[in-house]
């Protein structure tokens, strides 16, 4: 992780927050469902490693490798509510002829009766010989939307591995 960043699992600090909303709850579940399916290799949370800010998540991270055909990839796409207001943007970027960078911004409700917020969703997408791996960021964290987030999410991608330790060199 770079400097000043700590990964944990998501479904713990959940777990440790008691008199959280109802929607901590239901999301800590429908993770557990989704973590269950097979194909998800790590969903975690992106906080500072200072102890002083442990209580802010600022970005979640979910690795999942799957079966996806180049034509089942995501399209470039806006999506408008019945006024007319733009919800949702979907970019994608061919970063290579194996890497593919998908960035939506859009509105979400974080449960119900609350105003929506700003998500950003940035997912890299990486065609290998065991399928597509998938390394996803989601954040509604305002400082995360800028160059810094990108780079951030950028460079966790590139420097990541899948084990338990990175292979000596």
């Amino acid at each position: 992780m770079p400097l000043g960043i700590e990964l944990v699992d998501l479904a713990q600090i959940a777990a440790g927050a008691p008199g959280a909303p109802p929607a901590v709850a239901q999301g800590t579940r429908a993770l557990e469902r989704v973590r269950s399916g097979g194909h998800v290799i790590l969903i975690g949370a992106l906080r500072p490693s200072q102890p002083e800010d442990r209580h802010e998540v600022v970005a979640t991270m979910t690795v999942a490798i799957a079966a996806v055909s180049r034509s089942a990839l995501p399209k470039a796409s806006e999506e408008h509510d019945a006024e007319g207001n733009l919800t949702a943007s979907t970019e994608v970027v061919e970063l290579s002829d194996d890497a593919t960078l998908v960035k939506r911004v859009s509105r979400e409700s974080l449960g119900e009766g609350t105003e929506p917020v700003p998500m950003l969703v940035m997912q890299y997408l990486v065609r290998t010989r065991y399928g597509v791996l998938a390394m996803a960021f989601s954040t509604t964290h305002e400082g995360m939307f800028g160059e810094g987030g990108r780079k951030l999410f950028l460079q966790i991608t590139k420097t990541g591995f899948i084990g338990e330790g990175p292979a000596p060199y």
